[in-house]
């Protein structure tokens, strides 16, 4: 029997808010998706597609990190997504280096976590994308695109005037305790990946680089979450490549882009974990003259699952491990 002093109207329109991006961001998300397109744009004349994708990973993770500091310390951070960049392309083709390569980037990121969780997950992922991807670029090359894409991130960041916003700092303890169970199991994943020569088999690693976080009380329900919007933006992103003719693929996961984007700015991880899957996937399962094949895409899901799983694991063993260590509270 339902409650009378709770209208039922208001259950819908509460179901509604949870699945709405807020009022507002939809547009401005639009907005800033165009910004960093430009120079996307602009990199790709100038240095061809890796420099395009490049310049847009290191400008995201900048105007992220950028407003948490001044301007003087973010452009030295931006040093360290060039580093990711340039150890990765060093190492490409070689399994047990790529692994420890991807390792170090991820040690490197408990510093960055005890400032303000999060702040550097960016860098371990560039380093994986260069090591694993064989985008035939000598390490100086991937380095110095890598800083220019953070600077630009920074400049668009002032031109916008972003506010700033409080740091997020992790425990120092838990900050390295996360890193280093991170660094084994994305590092082995890596080697095992390669040395099996799977194909995107470095979709494990994405997905434990993204979804294992390094606040205790987020883990779990970040596990649960990327599980469900996966299996539902998977389920998207085939139906979508299933019924949408290749020239229009594309356009879709820019549309895919922008609305995640909009969730992300309302804070809802569900719904923007619904939209980066398809748009993941289907961006990266076109070929050169932009056709997606199924396939591909199927593969991705496959390997995203398994690392959902692993990363689910993960996180139980760090929570049971900071409780008995009393760093955290049961």
């Amino acid at each position: 029997m339902a409650d009378p002093q709770v209208p039922e109207e208001s259950v819908g329109r509460t179901a509604l808010r949870l699945v709405r991006p807020d009022p507002g961001t939809l547009r401005a998300a639009a907005f800033l998706v165009a910004v960093v397109l430009v120079p996307g744009f602009i990199a790709q004349a100038i240095g061809g597609l890796n420099a395009s994708v490049t310049v847009g990973l290191c400008s995201g993770a900048a105007m992220s990190f950028g407003t948490l500091m001044r301007a003087r310390t973010a452009a030295l951070v931006t040093l360290a997504l060039g580093a990711a960049a340039a150890a990765g392309a060093l190492v490409a083709g070689q399994p047990w280096l790529s692994g420890l390569a991807v390792a170090l980037a991820i040690l490197l990121t408990a510093p960055a976590n005890a400032y303000s969780a999060g702040m550097l997950m960016m860098a371990p992922i560039l380093t994986m994308v260069f090591a694993v991807t064989e985008r035939g670029w000598p390490w100086w090359r991937a380095g110095l695109w890598g800083v220019i894409g953070g600077l630009v991130g920074l400049a668009i960041a002032l031109l916008m005037r972003f506010g700033q916003r409080p740091p997020q700092p992790v425990d120092r303890a838990l900050a390295w305790r996360h890193a280093i169970v991170l660094a084994v199991a994305a590092g082995l994943s890596i080697v095992a990946a390669e040395l099996l020569d799977l194909d995107h088999g470095y979709w494990v690693t994405v997905t434990l680089l993204v979804v294992l976080r390094p606040v205790p009380g987020e883990r779990r329900d970040y596990v649960r979450q990327r599980l469900a919007g996966t299996l539902l933006g998977a389920a998207v992103a085939l139906v979508v490549v299933w019924l949408l003719p290749a020239n229009l693929l594309l356009p879709a996961a820019f549309v895919f882009l922008v609305v995640l984007a909009s969730y992300a700015m309302s804070g809802n991880y569900f719904m923007q974990t619904l939209f980066l899957t398809p748009m993941l996937l289907i961006f990266l399962s076109a070929d050169g003259s932009g056709e997606v094949t199924v396939d591909l895409t199927v593969t991705r899901v496959a390997f995203t699952v398994v690392g959902v799983i692993l990363a689910a694991g993960l996180a139980w063993a760090l929570e049971r491990w900071d409780e008995r260590s009393g760093l955290v509270t049961a």
